[in-house]
């Protein structure tokens, strides 16, 4: 483009805080890193982690980081969370729980909106689960 000829705007610039929903849907995407064993088809950022993770340090870390996004991205409405990975259903409830919080906190989030975890077989418990739904 030459100095002369003018940018044309961004079709859906990022709303100012306050403003109401513009532009496309806007998701989350948590990214939790860790796995019980490596699988053979994963591509992914994932680790396989012997010893206890702190669970309370990433919490801290990924709630920093939903803060400064937000602060780039403010006035928009969430639709759809989605925790992946890695094996996210490894997690404990309370962590996700402090995820979801901090996401609530730091933007709108549509009473429709669509909340994914993603799971292994081999991860899949039921009170972990039932902890995830409240």
């Amino acid at each position: 483009m030459s100095s002369t000829e003018a940018a044309s705007p961004h079709p859906y610039p990022p709303p100012q805080a306050g403003e109401g929903k513009e532009g496309p849907a806007f998701g989350v995407y948590v990214h939790w890193p860790f796995c019980l064993s490596k699988c053979p088809y994963c591509d992914f950022n994932s680790h396989v982690r012997h010893a206890a993770i702190d669970e309370g340090r990433f919490v801290r870390a990924f709630v920093r980081e939903i803060e400064t996004t937000a602060g780039r991205v403010g006035g928009r409405e969430v639709t759809s969370i989605f925790l992946g990975g890695g094996t996210p259903s490894l997690m404990q409830p309370k962590t996700v729980a402090a995820i979801l919080d901090a996401i609530g906190k730091n933007w709108r989030v549509a009473s429709d909106a669509e909340v994914t975890l993603e799971a292994n077989p081999t991860s899949v418990e039921a009170t972990r689960f039932a902890g995830y739904r409240t």
